[in-house]
């Protein structure tokens, strides 16, 4: 079923994101979210529920290396020596030919170098690199967004 929200008919019971007391406001920006939409703010993932904005904490992955980092800014720590998002050098090591790595996300497959950006969130975009996905969040985005 499609909800049209501009519909006086419509059943809020089944189109809850057309109900605009249902709505949430972002906690930085002046962004309108509906209900159900999901967003990334200060390494939490929040949710608006009917009207009222719930967030826990990100789980970051179980690392497997010795040397670790968590740069300010950074949600979660990461290894330098062995994620190509971090050392884009491991990319060029060796000549190594990485055009037949792919990255599956959300059921997507992505070849190296292909970019997408989250339907969940319009101002992250992805990159597959070598079979990782690496994910960067754009500031700027978040702040025309703001001003739309």
């Amino acid at each position: 079923m499609t909800c049209d929200c501009e519909s006086p008919d419509v059943d809020l019971d089944c189109c809850p994101r057309c109900d605009v007391s249902a709505s949430c406001h972002h906690q930085e920006f002046s962004l309108v979210l509906q209900h159900g939409e999901t967003w990334t703010y200060r390494c939490q993932i929040c949710e608006c529920l009917h009207g009222e904005t719930d967030c826990w904490p990100m789980d970051c992955p179980q690392l497997t290396c010795q040397n670790a980092v968590q740069e300010p800014g950074d949600c979660c720590p990461r290894c330098v020596d062995t994620n190509p998002c971090a050392n884009p050098l491991l990319l060029q090591a060796g000549g190594r030919d990485s055009s037949t790595s792919t990255c599956v996300y959300m059921g997507t497959t992505y070849g190296h170098g292909d970019t997408w950006v989250l339907e969940t969130d319009p101002c992250t975009s992805c990159e597959c690199k070598a079979g990782h996905i690496c994910c960067s969040y754009s500031q700027t985005c978040a702040a025309s967004r703001k001003l739309q």
